[in-house]
């Protein structure tokens, strides 16, 4: 009855419950027995991850897109960069030539 609920994909919980009447100890040791043995039961319950794949692939298209990004600042900094304000003056102000 709990093999589908034991093959390690799902945790689960086990309760136990016992009748107090006299009539019911050949029932209430039975249910101890069978709790004594599925306490014993190691269960290698996993995590399942649902991946969506149109999800991944746009995600990895970005990645790449970032990378060429990336790549190409690379190779030309000094045009990708920033000028400071004394840059930009030096440039503003350079002599005439003669």
């Amino acid at each position: 009855m709990l093999q589908p609920s034991l093959s390690g994909d799902a945790r689960i919980s086990v309760i136990c419950t016992l009748n107090p009447d006299a009539s019911a100890v050949a029932e209430s040791t039975s249910t101890l027995l069978f709790a004594q043995r599925i306490k014993k039961v190691q269960l290698n319950a996993k995590k399942k991850e649902v991946v969506d794949t149109d999800a991944l692939l746009q995600e990895v298209e970005e990645l790449k897109k970032r990378i060429t990004k990336k790549e190409k600042e690379a190779e030309a900094p000094e045009k990708n960069r920033r000028l400071s304000a004394r840059e930009v003056n030096s440039i503003c102000h350079l002599p005439k030539p003669n």
